[in-house]
């Protein structure tokens, strides 16, 4: 994603395409994007705006692996998804809690990184877009540490969802003032911590 590059939407549909995996090997990963496959070299500065898909209008594509119409493979996929308001520089016509969320798709890695890693290791890094976007409205923010225990959660920028919980409290609570006030100073009037 080099400061030359500029890739936007305005107006396309993307219709009845496919993505087919190759079985004659498992690496570099193939079977993603039906629609459209999205990586680049470099990390993407959202703030740009270079990047927009706004105008994607898609209608039945298909991916044998993940990512039905939209795959996207950058290390700052959460940045991207969350920029401006409910992720409208990523999903195009996709409705939220209407469109099935295997549309879109990806995972937070560079594509050097992601041309080595098998199958089974992308499924259980990559994430459906809508995830990133609408953890910013988050009612209840999910820990996890047990003393002792071996599952814990990671206090990491994007924590606090069910599947993937802070581990400490003080760090969700500094997470709820930032994604719901904009910094750590800003007052909250009510924070909902889970234990799980």
């Amino acid at each position: 994603f080099a400061s030359q590059f500029e890739f936007k939407i305005n107006n396309a549909t993307i219709r009845e395409c496919e993505a087919k995996t190759d079985i004659s090997k498992d690496v570099p990963p193939t079977g993603y994007g039906g629609g459209i496959f999205l990586t680049g070299s470099g990390d993407y500065d959202p703030q740009t705006k270079k990047l927009d898909l706004k105008g994607m209008k898609i209608y039945g594509n298909i991916a044998n692996i993940s990512g039905q119409s939209l795959y996207v493979v950058m290390s700052k996929l959460a940045e991207w998804s969350q920029f401006g308001t409910s992720g409208e520089y990523v999903k195009g016509n996709y409705t939220d809690g209407i469109s099935n969320m295997n549309e879109l798709e990806g995972i937070s890695k560079n594509k050097q990184s992601f041309d080595i890693l098998l199958k089974g290791q992308i499924q259980n890094q990559q994430r459906s877009l809508e995830y990133y976007w609408s953890m910013t409205s988050l009612s209840i923010y999910h820990i996890q540490n047990r003393n002792g225990g071996q599952y814990n959660g990671s206090d990491s920028q994007w924590c606090g969802n069910w599947d993937e919980p802070c581990e400490s409290i003080q760090y969700a609570l500094k997470q709820i003032s930032i994604r719901k006030g904009g910094s750590e100073t800003s007052f909250i009037g009510e924070k909902n911590i889970g234990i799980i």
